[in-house]
């Protein structure tokens, strides 16, 4: 047995739509269905143009948190970038005001759903805003996961609703009512800005989770940038549509603006949907806020900025259960204040200030020429875009309410006030700026395995995922022969834990390496393969799902194959149902799969074969596992009715096409026959019941694809009706060669040969 060290993986499972959903999903808010009849009301029409200038405002940011963002993959977002680049006592100020920024933001999302609540239940707002609350605070203490694929589906069902509301109401609109465009004059639409960027703000939460999105040098920028502008376009097309159905001097004595614009230009059935949709809205963006503020609150104690008591984590859900908590219930009190727009300026006038000294912390890394700031994505323009980043987040500061401007800054003050009676005597974070930052061997880590390229490694691991301990034993024993008889290959087994999406993957895998009882199944795993002789490497990883998580570790470890196990019959209903599918579909690597019938010593090997790919692979891995085991193979080719090629021809064609796959010396281990029946199936099986073999390896069909089969109609039936252990198996091609074949198959009839 080597010694094993235990690596900390750092695996990605999201994609661009689900990261453009998390930062849609925080900015489709209560600004379009509270923030924007107020826009409307002071500024006319031209609040369309306020809006889309606060979104030009953020590009700059935008752009500068995407260079970070691909650069430090951490949870923690912006206060993870600018405690980096200016020290922890910048981090005391960006840390608490980030957190309580996003914590007022929810506030205003949790008032604005008990409004839009009431439109279906008879209950107070205030009522229906702690309500919400609570519930917010529960799911997400008990880690139910209420982001991720439904977030996605929320986003798409706002998305949609939005535009049919945009294209029905220009049907509605009155261009009369567009005269004056700027009735106020352009102080107000400047002025207004202040306000409503709490509507945009929100992309910044995409950063906090960097570390969990492929192919991150594309997929980063795309998401942050392409939310701003997605919500700049939305809001200032809605605005005009609310601005050209109701006249902008009426506004501030319709109740919901929005609300009727919908039922003048939908009916009924629009004013329904759009109250729908305002509670989807508000509800998402308050739940995402809760979420990523307690992952700020976490990387404040990590940097022991904050007490370890902020950075809990329930040893049950997996969550950071005390910063939901707090920052929920923190939320629910200030929603009962009823000031909306108090709650928006607040949070606004605290996320500039992160923005300004976000746009210079990257100044501040370009200038310290680290060796591992090495970002995947640079952004344009540089320094001039960071340097109009901080003058356009300080010029909307001083447009805020001074209200708001007090509250925010004794917020700041409340952070430098907590480094110097807490943090600084505790905190090991050194800035940049004052030359006291070396090299941060932790930072370094990362980006070594976030910017690792898939197929660099030496694909030599067979990857066996393990969850149930009736299977585990078979697969690794299986593993094991294949990786004896083929030197070249070692075994890796693979526990992964599900956790909720309310924490970070690295934080939740530093809880998960600490907690021994995650282990139990890769200790038996160890003890089996240590009395079997197997040379074995384990990876507990912490993922949002079981099969998102065992694909990214495919592309993490680049393994040569995955051995999956499958228990019971091969169903439609079980397929649709079972994780497995979509392994086999989207694996960059082999893919086998075992239906064990009580697999043990393995003396004789079926192989059935017909020219192709998959059946290659069952061939090889038959050889394998015959070299460890010196066993019997038999392959077998079974010739129906309408094969009209004689057969003394057909066998001298396969053992030609069998000699080019293996030495000559290796032939001896096979024996090739041609049986006749009058189905593939039936002679398959009537086989391997008259030789009474341990072990069917059989290729896929090109069938696969379907999403009715797992590896065909004949692998399928062959696996639920034979009675030996059948591994069926798919080897992996490139994606363009594989619809090159399935076309000639198809089409040509003709098998290429590769």
């Amino acid at each position: 047995m080597e010694e094993k060290k235990e690596q900390i993986h750092l695996i990605r499972e999201l994609g661009l739509i689900e990261a453009l959903a998390i930062g849609l999903g925080s900015m489709l808010s209560a600004g379009i269905f509270v923030l924007s009849a107020n826009a409307a009301e002071r500024v006319g029409p031209a609040a369309s143009l306020s809006f889309i200038f606060a979104g030009f405002i953020c590009l700059p940011t935008a752009l500068v948190l995407s260079e970070l963002a691909t650069a430090i993959p951490k949870a923690g977002g912006s206060f993870t970038f600018i405690s980096r680049a200016f020290g922890p006592l910048a981090g005391s100020i960006v840390g608490p005001g980030n957190w309580l920024g996003l914590t007022f933001f929810a506030a205003f999302n949790l008032h604005a759903f008990g409004h839009y609540l009431s439109y279906f239940i008879p209950i107070n707002p205030l009522l229906g805003a702690i309500f919400a609350g609570i519930i917010f605070i529960f799911l997400n203490y008990r880690g139910t996961r209420i982001t991720g694929l439904l977030q996605k589906y929320i986003v798409i069902f706002l998305l949609v609703i939005l535009i049919i509301f945009i294209y029905l109401g220009f049907n509605k609109v009155d261009t009369n009512l567009y005269k004056p465009f700027i009735p106020y004059g352009w102080g107000v639409v400047i002025g207004i800005i202040g306000l409503i960027i709490v509507s945009f703000v929100s992309f910044e939460q995409i950063s906090t989770i960097a570390e969990e999105i492929k192919n991150p040098g594309r997929n980063i920028p795309l998401a942050i940038v392409g939310s701003v502008v997605v919500v700049m376009i939305l809001y200032g097309l809605i605005l005009l549509v609310i601005t050209g159905v109701l006249p902008y001097n009426m506004i501030g004595s319709i109740k919901d603006p929005i609300v009727e614009v919908a039922s003048k230009s939908m009916g009924k059935l629009g004013k329904l949907f759009i109250s729908v949709a305002a509670l989807l809205a508000t509800a998402s963006s308050a739940n995402a806020a809760i979420i990523t503020s307690s992952r700020i609150n976490y990387a404040m104690g990590r940097d022991k900025i904050l007490p370890n008591w902020f950075n809990y984590i329930h040893p049950k859900h997996i969550t950071l259960s005390h910063s939901i908590v707090i920052t929920g219930s923190l939320a629910v009190l200030l929603s009962l204040t009823g000031k909306i727009e108090i709650l928006a300026e607040v949070s606004s006038t605290l996320l500039l200030v992160s923005f300004a000294m976000l746009n210079l912390s990257l100044i501040i890394f370009r200038c310290a020429n680290l060796n591992w700031y090495k970002p995947i994505f640079y952004a344009p323009f540089y320094p001039w875009l960071s340097l109009i980043g901080t003058a356009l987040s300080l010029f909307v500061l001083t447009m805020m309410d001074n209200l708001s401007k007090i509250i925010g800054f004794s917020i700041i003050l409340g952070g430098i006030i907590l480094y110097y009676a807490y943090g600084r005597e505790r905190t090991t974070v050194k800035g940049l700026i004052g030359k006291l930052f070396k090299e941060d061997k932790e930072f370094k880590r990362i980006k070594e395995v976030f910017t690792e390229r898939m197929g660099i490694s030496e694909r030599n691991k067979i990857l066996v995922p393990v969850k149930n301990p009736k299977t585990a034993k078979s697969l690794i024993s299986l593993a094991g022969f294949i990786a004896r008889g083929n030197e070249k290959l070692t075994v890796t087994a693979l526990k992964i834990v599900k956790v909720s999406q309310n924490i970070s993957i690295s934080a939740a895998q530093k809880y998960i390496l600490k907690k021994p009882n995650y282990r139990k199944i890769l200790h038996m795993v160890e003890n089996f393969a240590k009395k079997k002789d197997i040379s074995i490497h384990t990876i507990l990883q912490a993922a949002y799902g079981i099969t998102s998580g065992i694909l990214s570790m495919v592309r993490e470890i680049n393994p040569r194959i995955i051995i999956l196990g499958w228990r019971g019959p091969i169903t439609f209903h079980r397929i649709y149902e079972n994780p497995t599918k979509d392994i086999i579909e989207k694996s960059n690597c082999d893919v086998a799969v075992l239906m064990d019938k009580g697999l043990n010593k393995i003396k004789k090997i079926l192989v059935p074969i017909s020219k192709g790919p998959h059946c290659k692979l069952s061939l090889r891995l038959a050889e394998d596992i015959s070299k460890a085991c010196d066993c019997k193979i038999t392959a077998i080719y079974i010739k129906t009715p309408r094969d009209e090629e004689k057969k003394d021809e057909k066998l001298e064609k396969l053992n030609n096409w069998i000699s080019q796959i293996f030495a000559e010396e290796v032939l001896r281990n096979i024996s090739l026959s041609i049986c006749n029946y009058n189905s593939v199936v039936k002679g398959i099986l009537a086989e391997a019941k008259i030789e009474k073999y341990d072990l069917m390896i059989i290729g896929a069909s090109e069938e696969w694809r379907l999403k009715k089969f797992l590896f065909g109609s004949i692998p399928d039936y062959v696996a639920n009706k034979a009675l030996c252990s059948v591994l069926m198996v798919k080897k992996h091609e490139v994606r363009h060669i594989s619809w090159i074949r399935k076309i000639q198959i198809k089409i040509l009839n003709f098998k290429i040969r590769i």
